[in-house]
């Protein structure tokens, strides 16, 4: 969760960035650049391959098929033909989520 000013008192409080659709669609679009740039098919529908996902988001690929196994709502998965993929967007809200300034 990242920290931002209030703009009427100036504390720092909490944002959700599911509030603010312009902090993911940046955060996607800095997805988007990180593939292009390391030669990362991005899907059609917008999705990425597991294996680079667990890359991004600096886990361990075992844990994204827990994650999705179990069903626990971190990740948005999606089946694509015969492979599963995770929606950019999906991605750049978990980072947004968990993002420690």
């Amino acid at each position: 969760m990242r920290f931002v000013l209030c703009p009427c008192c100036k504390g720092a409080g909490k944002i959700n960035p599911i509030e603010r659709p312009e902090l993911i669609a940046a955060e996607a679009e800095r997805i988007r650049q990180w593939c292009n740039a390391h030669s990362v098919e991005i899907t059609f529908d917008d999705g990425i391959d597991l294996k680079f996902a667990a890359r991004l988001i600096r886990t361990k690929l075992k844990t994204l098929y827990n994650w999705r196994s179990n069903g626990d709502g971190r990740l948005k998965f999606e089946k694509l033909g015969g492979r599963v993929v995770v929606p950019i967007i999906s991605l750049a809200q978990y980072i947004l989520e968990t993002a420690e300034e």
